[in-house]
């Protein structure tokens, strides 16, 4: 069995032809930024229905790289994987949890 998994945290606009190529993996998934920046991206990732992360790392992690540097490659993307949803509700519910956060 071969599992293919894309996730991406960086907050920048996607290209319309990046955006259709993920469109198409349904294993891509998002962990945005515990920031603004992170808020904004959720939504692309529900136009683009992509599946959603943010594992419950501390309050001292702001990225995946932080998460990395703490707690290691093989924890982190377990987490990953453990905490992923998809749905445009909750969605909703987790841009205006960073949008909180990062005020």
């Amino acid at each position: 069995m071969k599992l293919s998994l894309t996730i991406s945290t960086t907050a920048v606009s996607y290209p319309a032809s990046l955006s259709e190529m993920y469109r198409f993996l349904p294993s891509a998934v998002l962990v945005p930024d515990r920031d603004a920046a992170g808020a904004k991206m959720l939504e692309s990732a529900k136009a683009n229905n992509w599946s959603v992360s943010l594992p419950p790392w501390g309050d001292d992690i702001k990225d995946v790289a932080d998460a990395v540097a703490k707690y290691g490659r093989v924890y982190v993307l377990q987490s990953i994987l453990h905490y992923r949803f998809k749905g445009t509700v909750r969605i909703e519910l987790l841009k205006k949890q960073l949008e909180k956060l990062s005020k």
